[in-house]
């Protein structure tokens, strides 16, 4: 039987520019599917001849160029004729509200008017849309009015650098251009008229308060080059940050003279907030902002996280779901809103300063599925009506599964929403100040190793809902779920729907242009078909992060324990996914996801059954093949997912001896080899596949999709010679072979010991503590243990040095801790969690941080390995864990 340590070492991430990006640098094809006729249909004009385009709105800045030279293209693509006989004239009407446009069509004119340069490009692109949806090139006279509720709709660059670890690029530096044209002129056809990107204020500002950074007009200069570029196209660049930034004595040192600026108390970490109160750090960020935007003209507007991501003002010491008081409350007596709106007022009077109108939006961000306290519904009451918030969509939306109700945190497309945290937050901001929603268009962390996941009903469902909240803006992704497409275009079309047509005549509407007239209805009922399938994602956080959907296709099945963790989704993980698939299920257990995952398949299988006609239909067209690998490529992923669920529940009954399951566990290896070899070919064909935006790396790729074929023939070789052995023999063959250790026994650490009892129903553990020879900033205790199987969320029993104690992800309800004084504490944890089972994998764990925000870790059993913090598991990983014997 095979071992991890067996495993061949994973082929690394292509480095190589991604093949997306030489295709965006291409202008779109817009490939229209006409079919032959002579006889004009009646109320019609004939566009076979083609047309001439007759400027007549005022554009001094040559704005309206790019829409002009897209609609050009189109003709001489498509129509391949050029006449003057039909006028497209565009003209200019103030009375329009802005971005509002109207197109009139008569029999010897086609009229586009708006009040401004955007409202015709809105208008443009809408007419492309017309002529292309027609199953004949004709328009039908008469006339349209549109009119948007949705003004700001902020995207991102799909292969931008997000400024993070572990690779820290920042696209500023570089020489690459991440807006070609043909990518610009894409976004600006799906209604998107902001893009974000990353920046800190210390690198890109010039103030009194610190050094100018060395690398400063580098950065102005290429940041000014990506404005003037994306204005072109009606694209307003917005900069993103987390500031005004905590201060830390390492990382982010407050200089001297400055002390004003620096809250009180320090937070975890050794971080002290940043305090607006002071005049001189209003001054500090009223300097910032207007350095900013009087280096940069037409800047858009700046985006910042204000609150939930990493400390910024005094804001940040308020705990979500306690009181919301903050220990420095009585020192300025701001209430938290009037913190808030201080900080962004200080920023909108920088960008007056610099004689700009670009707009301030603060994004509160509040992820977690738990409820959260009324203090953060009261955030909106001293906001001023310049300022936008934004607040997200789905966190805390609520479904129910299984029989079960489940509460799902952060992103979700799968689920609807809105919560009902954002149903009160937009009811609070409502006449007070601008309110954004903020969503994920394209994908989420469901799924984000695709392009976009095809289920634009489910944006339908969701913009009617924050139209009838007065949602005014959007923010229509992260570092992922921003790729072009049919999801982005939805969002442009929803910006401007009134929602009088139902889903299924929208989603209809929606399919013309890319699908033709002939095949829109059935395009609908397949993207219907897909949002059912969607719908039945396990609401659950854990099963986003960790979770086999986004790169299941090149995960090893492991028969034998090998009690290993599982890899993040976002992150660009360099280890073989472990078997401690309870990792991803903190709201499920097993046999949901079992069961949500198989409906899913079989749903979204049925569905797919169209795509060899599809195929078929459109073999001229590589955008609509396209498609069809991207619905290919799901279809495996989806069904990999639920394979993944079922061998590990298998699994289990095969580790009591059971033989039975081997032929199923069998057909699934099979199955998932032939799935891996399906994706080969498809990530051959198209490039976008397996590309994850904030990991920044290919999650599966053909390498390593062949590695994984070769992991699974060893894992049908370890099945088969499992197949003829007794139950004794399979128990000895697939048991887990790392450390043991037994109750009754003390085990030390360097700086900690623990003493393991078993009495009665109850496991007790007497842990004390040393005193560290560091100088400490934080530090982490935790007690960590999980099933035997590895297939239930574990406990991880956090225990602050003063005695409090807390559950990563409420995994610790029902566990006592007593203090026993000078740094020992009691822990009980009823066996009953663990339907009183002979065996547990425990693991006892301290971290803490040096003055140099060094990370140090003492580990019961001892490890070598190094450690790294994980989000909702704080020091666990499943390999560092040893197995308690009762």
């Amino acid at each position: 039987m095979y071992h991890f340590e067996d495993i061949a070492p994973i082929p690394p991430f292509p480095t190589d520019e991604p093949g997306f990006v030489n295709e965006l640098r291409k202008y779109p094809r817009r490939q229209p599917h006409w079919k032959e006729f002579s006889e004009l249909p009646v109320n019609t004009i004939d566009l076979r001849n083609g047309w001439k385009i007759e400027p007549g709105f005022p554009d001094p800045d040559g704005l309206l160029t790019s829409a002009y030279d897209a609609l050009e293209k189109f003709k001489m693509e498509h129509i391949k004729k050029d006449s003057d006989q039909l006028l497209i004239i565009t003209k200019q009407d103030e009375s329009y509200d802005c971005e509002e446009f109207s197109i009139e069509v008569t029999n010897g004119a086609v009229t586009l008017c708006a009040a401004d340069t955007e409202g015709i490009r809105r208008a443009v692109y809408a007419l492309i849309d017309i002529i292309r949806g027609n199953d004949i090139p004709v328009l039908k006279i008469g006339t349209i009015r549109k009119k948007p509720w949705l003004k700001n709709r902020i995207s991102r660059c799909f292969f931008g650098p997000i400024k993070r670890p572990p690779f820290f690029r920042d696209e500023l530096i570089d020489d690459i251009d991440y807006y070609p044209e043909g990518y610009l002129d894409l976004l600006a056809s799906e209604g998107i008229n902001g893009i974000w990107l990353t920046i800190a204020w210390k690198e890109l500002a010039s103030t009194n308060f610190f050094p100018e950074d060395s690398l400063r007009t580098k950065r102005i200069e290429k940041l000014k080059n990506t404005v003037n570029k994306c204005r072109k196209y009606g694209i307003k660049v917005w900069v993103f940050s987390i500031e005004p930034a905590s201060w830390h004595p390492a990382s982010n040192p407050l200089p001297s003279g400055y002390e004003d600026m620096r809250g009180e108390p320090s937070l975890s970490g050794g971080y002290q907030a940043f305090c607006i109160n002071s005049e001189m750090g209003k001054r500090y960020v009223r300097e910032s902002a207007a350095s900013i935007f009087r280096d940069v003209p037409n800047l858009g507007g700046m985006m910042l996280i204000s609150l939930g991501e990493r400390p910024t003002s005094c804001l940040s010491y308020a705990d979500e779901f306690e009181d919301g008081k903050l220990p420095c409350a009585e020192k300025c007596k701001l209430s938290n809103s009037q913190i808030l709106n201080t900080v962004l007022s200080a920023i909108k009077d920088g960008i007056k300063d610099a004689g700009s109108n670009a707009e301030v939006l603060s994004w509160l961000y509040s992820p977690r599925p738990a409820q959260i306290k009324d203090w953060w519904f009261d955030l909106p009451s001293a906001v001023d009506k310049d300022k936008i918030i934004a607040f997200n969509f789905e966190s805390g939306c609520t479904k129910a599964q299984t029989g079960k109700v489940h509460a799902g945190g952060d992103y979700w497309l799968s689920a609807i929403g809105p919560s009902d945290r954002f149903g009160r937050i937009a009811a609070a901001a409502k006449n007070k100040c601008g309110f954004a929603a903020k969503i994920q268009v394209g994908c989420s962390h469901e799924l984000a190793t695709i392009p976009f996941m095809p289920v634009p009903g489910n944006l339908y469902k969701k913009y009617k809902a924050m139209k009838a909240l007065g949602v005014q803006h959007v923010i229509q992704c992260w570092y992922f779920g921003n790729y072009p497409g049919t999801m982005n275009h939805a969002a442009g079309l929803l910006a401007f729907e009134d929602f009088t047509q139902n889903e299924k005549s929208f989603l209809i509407s929606l399919a013309r242009p890319e699908w033709g007239e002939e095949m829109a209805e059935k395009i609908a009922d397949m993207w219907l078909k897909f949002g059912e399938a969607y719908s039945n994602y396990p609401l659950d956080i854990q099963y986003q992060y960790y979770g086999p959907m986004h790169d299941g296709i090149v995960w090893p099945l492991h028969v034998k324990q090998v009690f290993r963790s599982l890899p993040r989704s976002w992150k660009p993980e360099t280890y073989p996914a472990g078997d401690a698939i309870g990792e991803s299920l903190v709201n499920h257990s097993i046999a949901d996801a079992e069961i949500l995952t198989g409906i899913m398949a079989d749903i979204w299988n049925d569905a797919a059954a169209i795509i060899p006609e599809l195929r078929k239909k459109y073999a001229d067209d590589p955008d609509r093949q396209r498609d069809c690998d991207l619905y290919e490529a799901l279809q495996l992923l989806i069904n990999s997912g639920s394979h993944i669920m079922s061998f590990y529940h298998l699994r289990q009954i095969l580790h009591t001896g059971n033989n039975c399951v081997i032929p199923q566990m069998l057909e699934l290896a099979a199955v998932e080899k032939d799935a891996s070899a399906k994706m080969i070919k498809l990530c051959e064909s198209d490039c976008r596949l397996g590309y994850h935006s904030e990991a920044e790396v290919y999650k599966y790729f053909p390498e390593k999709l062949r590695w994984r074929i070769a992991e699974l023939e060893k894992t049908i070789a370890a099945l088969n010679e499992l197949s003829g052995k007794t139950a004794e023999e399979i128990k000895e063959s697939v048991k887990w072979d790392g450390t043991v250790i037994n109750p009754d026994q003390s085990y030390s650490a360097k700086t900690f010991s623990c003493l393991i009892k078993k009495v009665g129903n109850e496991l007790l553990f007497t842990v004390k503590y040393d005193k560290i020879s560091e100088e400490s900033l934080q530090e982490l205790r935790q007690l960590m243990l999980m099933d035997k199987s590895g297939i239930k969320f574990p406990i991880l029993l956090l225990v602050k040095p003063d005695g409090e104690s807390f559950g990563f992800c409420n995994s610790a309800q029902g566990i006592k801790i007593t203090d026993l004084g000078d740094d020992e504490f009691l822990v009980r944890v009823p066996l009953g969690r663990f339907d009183y089972a002979s065996e547990i994998f425990v693991c006892i764990q301290r971290i803490w941080f040096d003055t140099a925000q060094k990370m140090h870790c003492d580990n019961i059993p001892a490890v070598d390995s190094e450690l790294e913090l994980k989000l909702n598991f704080g020091g666990h990983s499943a390999e560092r864990y040893a197995l308690l014997q009762l």
